[in-house]
Formats: structure tokens, C-alpha cells, sequence
């Protein structure tokens, strides 16, 4: 009887120690499991603190490009407002100068009427053939 206790402490004993040993390894292994998912922690956050700080950019990206469309909106809006301008200024240019011609001519007929009607016969032929 006290051989067959022996076996079983000894069999007991044998069996504990794998159990410890398998405990052990999965120990190990659950460790190292933690110590993955703490990394991938860390990086979820520093990707968070990254996304956090890439949105900010873009709103100061976007804020931007609505303030330089505004700003070329209004350039626009002045250029389209001195185009007019010049084009009003041309007109006027080309209708003094249309004027001051109709003027010239009007001018210069009223001379050649006044010098043919005081001009004697004589004048008329040497006018024609210079």
C-alpha cells in the first residue's frame, strides 16, 4: 500500500510539474501578448495624437485657401471694375477724337468755301494746277 502511494505521489508530482511548466509557458506567452498589446496601445494613441494634429493642419489648410479665394474674388471683382473704367475712358477718347476730326473738317471746308468764294478766277486756276 505504501508502494502504490508512493506511484501516486510520484505520478502526482510528475503531473504537477508539467502542469507547472505548461502554466509557465503560458505565462510567458501572455506576457508577451501584453506587452504587444501595450505597444499597439502606445501606437493607437500616437496615430490619435497624429490625426488630431493632421486635422488641425487641414483646417488651417482649408482656412487658407478660403481666404485667398475671397481675396481673388475681390481682385477679380476690382480688375472687372478697371476694365470698364478704361473701356468707358476709350470711348470717350475715340469720340473726342471723332469730334476734334469732325471739327477739322468742318474747319477746313469752311476755309476752302471761304477762299473759293473770295479767290478771283485767276487764284482758282494756279489753286488747281499747284
Amino acid at each position: 500500500n505504501g508502494e502504490r502511494r508512493q506511484e501516486k505521489e510520484t505520478l502526482l508530482g510528475d503531473a504537477t510539474d508539467r502542469l507547472s511548466e505548461k502554466v509557465s509557458v503560458v505565462q510567458a506567452e501572455l506576457e508577451h501578448v501584453c506587452a504587444h498589446l501595450d505597444e499597439k496601445d502606445k501606437a493607437f494613441f500616437d496615430l490619435e495624437g497624429d490625426q488630431a494634429r493632421l486635422e488641425t493642419h487641414v483646417s488651417g489648410l482649408e482656412r487658407a485657401v478660403l481666404e485667398l479665394l475671397v481675396k481673388q474674388g475681390k481682385e477679380m471683382a476690382a480688375l472687372a471694375d478697371a476694365h470698364a473704367n478704361l473701356a468707358s475712358e476709350t470711348k470717350a477718347l475715340n469720340w473726342v477724337g471723332d469730334s476734334r476730326r469732325k471739327t477739322r473738317l468742318s474747319v477746313l471746308e469752311r476755309v476752302q468755301h471761304i477762299e473759293g468764294a473770295n479767290a478771283s478766277p485767276q487764284q482758282v486756276k494756279v489753286g488747281r494746277s499747284s
